[in-house]
């Protein structure tokens, strides 16, 4: 029996760690695995409880157990990201582990609803916040959802919203723009610019002007499927002025319709969806997130593959218009991996977002609010970083803030944004940036780049070295030298400029050459990787993508 159960604890184990069975997957039943292991229902029973002991898998009464601890999860998700956003409407009776297990599966935000006792609400308040900091670390966007004519007390709601830090109101109910004015003016007085979206129940109640006074909409899903050019005007002008905008979907009910929701709305270029959970999606919550993350994934890469055009009207002001067009162009010449925006306000992530080009926005902020505000705008990775001391080390910061996350490595281009709005008394910019470890800087004689093998000669005893197609490393270049130049695909010199024997030598014989590259003999080893930036006169380790 020992040897049994321990041989399905190894199997089952080594296939979780393989990804066969991936996070939030359910593993098969104790008679599936007793009839694959030829094992007795109590040695199953004793390898599933150590299982779930150690936090691998976890048992879910009357429906069997789910992988819990995929270490391989987080690579495959940076691998292939999700664009647009997913809120949950948040249900009475979760859990804190229920509310970690949404967060782990992909959810972005949590809607509360604003009724009752303040106290519990309160408290709910807390409990996500908690379940945030043990995932998320910088937490969840938690929304207030105000229903207008079940809310008497409305300046109190919203001052103890305000108090709780809470991340933006969602306003249902409203009859004219005095609601919304009431609400701005409780914000105005408390000195708080939290985000106000306004609920379209039905989407004929969209008022002409109300876009002014809000910072989003929610559309209905319904209203979506029935009124489909209508609601996608409706989203157009979100986009177009940089709101947020989010189209609601149900699960676990009719899933043809919610998979038709999802599809438009994501087609629609809205920044998410918020999820309502209905039936069996109450009880699982976690499976039913991941079914919709996976619609919303495939809707994604349907949308990628037909090709995204940019929007064709102006997107907020001129200046800020171009430069998210400059960055966009940049971005796409060198294949850029990521943008990356230090941003005290969110404002230039939001309006590149509404781009759609899908590469990964990277927005380093040292706001906390900024940050969990972010997590609901389209394609937008937030991350919390520490204040930089000068203004010009704000794009370094936050690109060495994205190492440190894991959203970059070593050899990605990226694209640095830097606009006055976000972070006031810079200029606006765009700034190409090849996240490397830069080895060697001297003089570049040539152009291109060139990768390649190490091969360093510092006596008469390497000249004999086979050096074809490598990068020759030498402290000067000598007539004796001439035959190692033919075969080397490239040279770096610590001596010379110009005017040396290697400049020369390399131009006449069209070999790149990096001269001047001090102590280059001590700092590069032989048979290394590394990649030349001729004409920047640049040395990385390793191999950089340039696009």
């Amino acid at each position: 029996m020992e040897k049994t159960y321990r041989m399905i604890i190894d199997s089952l184990r080594r296939e979780i760690e393989a990804g066969k069975y991936r996070y939030g997957q359910k593993l098969p039943s104790e008679k599936e695995l007793c009839s694959q292991f030829k094992a007795s229902r109590s040695s199953v029973r004793e390898a599933l409880s150590a299982l779930e002991y150690v936090g691998m898998i976890d048992a879910r009464g009357g429906s069997g157990y789910y992988v819990t601890g995929n270490p391989e999860l987080p690579g495959q998700e940076s691998d292939s990201p999700c664009f647009s956003k997913i809120m949950c409407v948040l249900e009475a009776n979760w859990s804190a582990k229920t509310l970690k297990e949404l967060l782990e599966n992909g959810v972005d935000g949590i809607s509360l609803c604003l009724t009752g006792d303040c106290e519990d609400w309160m408290r709910q308040v807390r409990i996500i916040r908690q379940a945030a900091q043990d995932t998320a670390g910088t937490g969840a966007a938690v929304y207030a959802a105000i229903l207008l004519k079940e809310t008497p007390h409305l300046p109190e709601i919203v001052e103890r919203a305000v108090t709780m830090n809470m991340d933006g109101f969602i306003l249902t109910g409203v009859q004219d723009m005095r609601d919304i004015i009431t609400v701005r003016r409780i914000l105005d007085e408390m000195d708080s610019n939290m985000p106000v979206l306004l609920r379209l129940d039905p989407l004929a109640n969209y008022p002409a002007d109300g876009l002014r006074m809000v910072d989003g909409l929610v559309v209905e899903g319904s209203g979506l499927l029935a009124c489909y050019e209508t609601a996608v005007k409706v989203i157009k002008e979100c986009n177009r002025n940089g709101k947020t905008c989010l189209v609601t979907a149900t699960a676990g009910t009719n899933a043809s319709l919610g998979n038709d929701v999802v599809d438009k709305a994501i087609a629609a270029r809205c920044d998410g969806i918020l999820l309502t959970m209905l039936g069996a999606a109450r009880q699982f919550p976690g499976e039913a997130v991941s079914q919709v993350r996976m619609g919303v994934r495939q809707a994604e890469e349907k949308l990628q593959q037909e090709g995204v055009r940019p929007e064709e009207k102006r997107l907020g002001s001129p200046l800020t218009h171009a430069l998210c067009l400059a960055a966009v162009q940049a971005a796409g010449v060198m294949k850029a991996g990521a943008f990356v925006i230090p941003s005290d306000t969110g404002f230039t992530p939001r309006l590149l977002s509404k781009v759609r080009c899908f590469v990964p926005i990277i927005a380093v902020s040292a706001q906390l609010q900024v940050i969990r505000r972010l997590r609901m705008v389209w394609g937008v990775r937030p991350l919390l970083s520490r204040r930089a001391i000068r203004q010009e080390d704000r794009i370094q910061l936050a690109v060495d803030t994205a190492l440190r996350a894991n959203c970059l490595k070593e050899g990605d281009a990226v694209v640095g944004v830097s606009g006055s709005v976000d972070v006031p008394g810079t200029d606006n910019a765009v700034k190409l940036i090849l996240v490397g470890d830069i080895v060697i800087k001297g003089i570049g004689i040539g152009d291109g780049i060139i990768s390649g093998r190490v091969s360093i000669i510092k006596n008469r005893t390497d000249i004999a070295k086979f050096c074809k197609n490598k990068i020759l490393v030498i402290q000067a270049t000598e007539a004796e030298h001439m035959q190692l130049i033919e075969q080397a695909a490239a040279l770096i010199v610590e001596e010379g400029g110009l005017s040396s024997h290697a400049a020369i030598t390399g131009l006449s014989l069209q070999k790149p050459v990096i001269a001047g590259a001090a102590d280059a003999t001590e700092l590069l080893f032989e048979n290394e990787l590394i990649t030349l930036d001729i004409t920047r006169g640049i040395v990385y380790r390793g191999l950089i993508n340039f696009g």
